[in-house]
């Protein structure tokens, strides 16, 4: 990696960012009014698209609207071959920064296929995944690393990551923003952590089924079908592999429960003035 680093955004762009985000107030915004966030009628937000394709227009780049690693590839003005990218994140978590814990929150990635790929390889399952929170969160980290090596003009890519950055956007329903920007690098004092989660009652119902289903197992001499593996897979087949929550074998093994949802599998990064964690939901 050079010596360069990012450059900070100027006050004239981030005028211009604000200027250019208000515009999609006008109807054009991706984000309408629901029961959740209610607006006058006939007014829209900026989404996190918006927010993408305004962030080319005021820093000369252009918006890739694909699952690139970077959002917006910017040219290097100092460099004519160059060029350098932001990662767009976009998150109503406002209230948090500007009134909870001070924290900065994104999501660094939602690609679940890939990352439990990689901890796969490592011996890290969907059951056994929050017993081992500091393997998990170092094995997503290695992930995304991955993918901006893989861009970096060091190993053949067009990325110059020095002066690549995160550019976050948070917001609150008061219609509230504020801009932060974060280098590439993760610090490397995370503490990673999971947060149990309670049962709710699509769980209970599955808990009770798999109860059920292995003291009959036990009870007609065929216990050693009862391992977690084939929990699951009947819990997938009755349920559906994307409503399924593995917090029901878990349950059952550990006598504790844990939520996780494959549509849902989200790696975020919260940053403090004393403290960095890493949780994922």
């Amino acid at each position: 990696m050079q010596d360069n680093k990012p450059a900070l955004p100027t006050h004239q762009q981030v005028e211009k960012l604000r200027l250019l985000l208000s515009t999609y107030q006008d109807g054009t915004g991706r984000l309408a009014s629901t029961q959740d966030l209610p607006l006058p009628k006939g007014m829209t937000l900026p989404g996190w698209r918006d927010f993408e394709r305004a962030v080319a227009a005021v820093f000369g780049g252009e918006a890739q609207e694909s699952k690139y690693v970077f959002d917006v590839i910017v040219p290097d003005p100092a460099n004519p071959a160059g060029t350098w990218g932001i990662s767009c994140k976009m998150r109503r978590e406002l209230n948090r920064v500007a009134q909870g814990d001070g924290r900065v929150t994104m999501e660094l990635s939602n690609s679940s296929k890939q990352f439990w790929q990689h901890l796969h390889k490592q011996g890290i399952d969907e059951v056994s995944y929050r017993e081992k929170p500091a393997k998990v969160g170092a094995g997503l980290i290695e992930v995304v690393t991955s993918w901006h090596e893989a861009a970096s003009r060091i190993t053949g890519g067009m990325i110059d990551l020095s002066k690549s950055y995160y550019l976050v956007l948070s917001w609150n329903k008061k219609r509230a923003y504020q801009l932060h920007q974060f280098a590439l690098d993760l610090p490397q004092n995370l503490r990673w952590f999971s947060q149990p989660r309670k049962p709710n009652k699509e769980n209970s119902r599955q808990i009770a089924f798999v109860a059920l289903m292995r003291r009959a197992l036990f009870l007609s001499g065929m216990g050693h079908l009862v391992g977690n593996s084939n929990i699951i897979r009947w819990l997938r087949a009755l349920f559906g592999p994307r409503r399924f929550s593995v917090g029901a074998a878990a349950f059952l093994r550990r006598e504790s429960i844990w939520h996780y949802s494959e549509s849902k599998d989200v790696l975020s990064r919260a940053m403090g003035q004393h403290s960095v964690k890493g949780y994922f939901l």
